[in-house]
């Protein structure tokens, strides 16, 4: 995600001030970098929420009483949940991070309304 590049170009001054000076412009590109930026928390949290429902359904199953194959076949789905729900948490906090760091530098372009426009 753009986010973990971001962040790796965060901690080099050359280029967080290269950063800094785009977002304090509030330039339309930045705005709607930080459009994207929060559509992919949106998406990331959703689909988490998803993922976390898809695991609660699975604890309540009565594991027992299912055939064999239906067992199998629920136990790898459940792998592939627990994944992609780990993945999903992990990626929405790494773009809530970069709004963080970046709101709390340049906060002008995220008070501004069009920036909250979707």
């Amino acid at each position: 995600m753009c986010s973990v590049l971001l962040k790796a170009l965060w901690e080099r001054p050359r280029h967080r001030e290269a950063i800094l000076q785009e977002a304090s412009q509030a330039g339309r590109q930045f705005v709607r970098f930080v459009n994207m930026l929060m559509n992919d928390t949106t998406f990331l949290l959703d689909e988490s929420l998803e993922s976390l429902k898809r695991l609660h359904q699975a604890a309540a199953t009565d594991w027992d009483s299912l055939p064999v194959n239906e067992q199998q076949g629920r136990r790898r789905q459940l792998a592939l949940d627990e994944r992609q729900c780990r993945s999903y948490l992990t990626l929405a906090r790494e773009t809530v991070d970069t709004l963080h760091y970046l709101t709390a530098h340049v906060p002008e372009p995220f008070l501004r309304p069009v920036s909250f426009v979707f």
